[in-house]
C-alpha cells in the first residue's frame, strides 16, 4: 500500500496555485506572486518566499487567482458588454467577507466604473462612498475618487464635483 503521506505530498505539489499578477504601467508582469497587501502607496507580495513591494503608482492592474465566481462573472460580463450585470456580480463580490480586503475593494471599483457605463450615477456614487469608506487606504482611492466626482457632475452636482475633483488632485 502506498505511503498516504507520499500520495498527499505528490498531490498538493501538482495542484496548482492561485498566483496573482502583477501588471506595471511600464509594461513588465509580475507574475506567479501572492499579493499579502495592498494600500494607496504601495503593493506587498510574496514570490517564491521573498517578500517584495512595488509602488502602488507603478502598477496598472493586478489579476488575482483567487477571486471568487462572482467576481468572475463580472469580469465575463463586462467582457460580454454588459454592464449591469458586472456591477450586480462586483457588488456581490464585495459583499463576500470571504474575500481578501483587496479583492473586494477592486470589486467594488468595478462596480462602481461599470454603474458609471450604465449611466446609474446615483448608484455609482454610493458605491464609490462606500469604497472609500470601507477601505480608505486602498490602491484604488484615486480612481474611487475620480468615479465619485463623475457621478456627481452627472447628477449635476457641480459644487460637489468640483470639490471631489480638488481633493482628487491634492492627492
Amino acid at each position: 500500500m502506498p505511503n498516504r503521506f507520499a500520495l498527499l505530498l505528490v498531490a498538493l505539489l501538482a495542484a496548482p496555485a492561485a498566483a496573482d499578477d502583477l501588471h506595471l504601467h511600464d509594461g513588465r508582469v509580475i507574475d506567479g506572486v501572492v499579493v499579502k497587501s495592498e494600500t494607496a502607496s504601495m503593493v506587498e507580495y510574496r514570490r517564491k518566499s521573498v517578500t517584495q513591494k512595488v509602488d502602488s503608482k507603478e502598477v496598472r492592474d493586478i489579476v488575482y487567482g483567487r477571486t471568487s465566481p462572482e467576481f468572475n462573472a463580472g469580469l465575463t460580463a463586462l467582457d460580454e458588454g454588459n454592464a449591469l450585470a458586472a456591477a450586480e456580480q462586483f457588488y456581490a463580490a464585495a459583499a463576500d467577507e470571504n474575500l481578501s480586503d483587496f479583492v473586494r475593494a477592486t470589486a467594488y471599483a468595478e462596480c462602481g466604473e461599470a454603474l458609471l457605463a450604465n449611466n446609474n450615477f446615483t448608484d455609482a456614487l454610493g458605491i464609490f462612498d462606500e469604497l472609500l469608506t470601507t477601505f480608505p487606504d486602498t490602491r484604488h482611492y484615486p480612481r474611487a475618487l475620480l468615479g465619485k466626482g463623475r457621478a456627481q457632475f452627472f447628477l449635476r452636482q457641480v459644487d460637489e464635483a468640483a470639490a471631489t475633483f480638488t481633493k482628487l488632485q491634492d492627492e
